[in-house]
């Protein structure tokens, strides 16, 4: 779990800085789409680490 929220984390900082590059509001709003999927992730690997088995 924590790997595929490092990498929604990763995508999240890459997106926000291009956005803030390029002044492109839908990048703004997938990079808060995947860092808000990087916390569920973090959260679900504290709390439940065992519920979801993602290959």
């Amino acid at each position: 779990m924590f790997e595929y929220a490092s990498a929604a984390f990763q995508l999240a900082i890459v997106l926000a800085g291009a956005a803030a590059l390029t002044s492109v509001v839908w990048l703004t709003l997938v990079s808060c789409g995947l860092g808000v999927l990087g916390v569920g992730f973090t959260v679900l690997a504290f709390v439940a680490p065992n519920l979801l088995h993602l290959p």
